[in-house]
């Protein structure tokens, strides 16, 4: 499971550059349909807690293949 945090830094990384609309960024990863939301919230320190997603390895093989634009 992974920590939404983490696939914000990750994202950014990536891409070498920061951006600041989560909600969206949410929104379009669930909507690429390889990551659920597991309804499970980790808290690590001052903030909101962060939603854990899992990865859909099968949801994944339809796509991957296939040129994904996301920015």
């Amino acid at each position: 499971m992974l920590p939404e945090m983490i696939l914000d830094q990750l994202y950014a990384s990536i891409l070498g550059n920061n951006f600041s609309d989560y909600s969206n960024f949410r929104a379009k990863l669930l909507k690429l349909g390889f990551l659920s939301d597991t309804g499970v919230k980790t808290s690590r320190g001052a903030g909101r807690p962060a939603s854990l997603y899992r990865f859909n390895s099968e949801a994944f093989a339809l796509i991957k293949d296939k040129p994904l634009i996301f920015i």
